[in-house]
C-alpha cells in the first residue's frame, strides 16, 4: 500500500541543519511506515524549498534520499488546489486558476444562447466563483499586476453576460449583475476567516495569531470596547502582505457596530453586515 498525503514541514536558516533535519524527520516517517506495511511512493513526493532568491541561493546543495532513490527539488507544486512557488509569489498558482476559468468562460459562452440570464448567471457563479474565492485569503497578497489579470477574467464574464461593449463602465456591470470586484470578494473572504478566528471556531494556530487590543492593557480606551485588533508593527512589505497584517487592518476597518457586536453574530449574519 502506498502513502501518498504525508507532509514534512522543516525550518532553519542553516542548509546543514536542514539537511540533517529532513534526513532525520524523514527516517522516522520511513521506519512508521515500515512498522506500517507502507510504501512512500517516491514518484509522487517532491521537495520544496520556500524563501526569497537571496536565502534559497544557499541551499543549492540540498538533497533528500529515501532508500536509494532521491527526492526530485521542484519550482512548483500543486497541493490541495493551491500551486506553491519557493518565493511564495504566487504567479504559478494565478497561471493555474487564469487557465481554468478561461475554460469555464468558454463552457458558459458556449451555452448562454440557451439558457434564461438568471440561469447563465447562477453556473457562472457556481463555475467561476469558486476558483476566484479558494483559499484566497492565503495568495491575495500578490502583486497588482496578477490582481488585474484575474479582475480582467472577471470582466470578461461579465461583459459577456451581460452581452456589453468595451465602453459599458464596470462598475456599471458589476452593479447590474449585482457582483463585487474581485479585490472586495478577497477582503470579504478574509475578515469571515478573521471572524471564525476569534469566535475560536477555527484551528487554534489560526486563532492565536489574533490579539484583541484591550488584551495588553486595563485602560479602557475606544479600541477595547469596540473590539479592535493588534496590527504587527511591519515597516517591511514581506511583514505588510502577511494574513495576519492585512486581516488585522481589515479587521480595524470595520463599522465600529459590527465589530462591538460580531461574539452575538451568527456566521450568515455576518457575511450579510459585512456585504457591500
Amino acid at each position: 500500500m502506498y502513502a501518498d498525503d504525508t507532509t514534512l514541514l522543516v525550518s532553519s536558516p542553516d542548509p546543514t541543519i536542514l539537511q540533517t533535519d529532513l534526513k532525520s524527520n524523514l527516517g522516522m516517517i520511513a521506519r512508521w511506515f515500515k512498522s506500517n506495511k507502507l510504501t512512500l511512493n517516491i514518484k509522487k513526493t517532491k521537495i520544496m524549498l520556500f524563501g526569497s532568491s537571496q536565502k534559497l541561493s544557499k541551499f543549492k546543495d540540498t538533497s533528500l534520499t529515501y532508500g536509494n532513490e532521491s527526492i526530485e527539488i521542484v519550482n512548483k507544486y500543486k497541493y490541495l488546489g493551491v500551486v506553491f512557488d519557493p518565493n511564495l509569489s504566487w504567479s504559478e498558482h494565478v497561471n493555474y486558476m487564469s487557465s481554468n476559468v478561461s475554460k469555464r468562460i468558454g463552457v458558459i459562452g458556449r451555452v448562454k444562447n440557451y439558457l434564461p440570464p438568471s440561469t447563465v448567471n447562477m453556473l457562472a457563479k457556481a463555475l467561476v466563483f469558486p476558483h476566484f474565492d479558494y483559499c484566497s485569503s492565503v495568495w491575495n497578497n500578490f502583486n497588482a499586476y496578477h490582481h488585474h489579470e484575474l479582475q480582467v477574467l472577471q470582466n470578461m464574464l461579465a461583459r459577456m453576460l451581460l452581452h456589453a461593449d468595451i465602453r459599458t463602465p464596470i462598475d456599471q456591470m458589476m452593479e447590474d449583475l449585482n457582483w463585487v470586484k474581485l479585490n472586495c470578494r478577497w477582503d470579504n473572504q478574509s475578515l469571515i476567516v478573521t471572524f471564525k478566528c476569534l469566535k475560536q471556531i477555527a484551528p487554534s494556530y489560526l486563532s492565536s495569531i489574533f490579539t484583541f487590543s484591550h488584551a495588553t492593557h486595563n485602560k479602557c480606551t475606544r479600541s477595547q470596547t469596540h473590539n479592535a485588533l493588534i496590527v504587527p508593527a511591519w515597516n517591511i512589505l514581506a511583514g505588510k502582505i502577511t494574513f495576519n497584517y492585512r486581516a488585522a487592518v481589515l479587521w480595524n476597518n470595520l463599522p465600529q457596530n459590527i465589530r462591538s457586536n460580531f461574539m452575538a453574530m451568527s456566521m450568515y449574519e455576518f457575511k450579510n453586515a459585512i456585504a457591500v
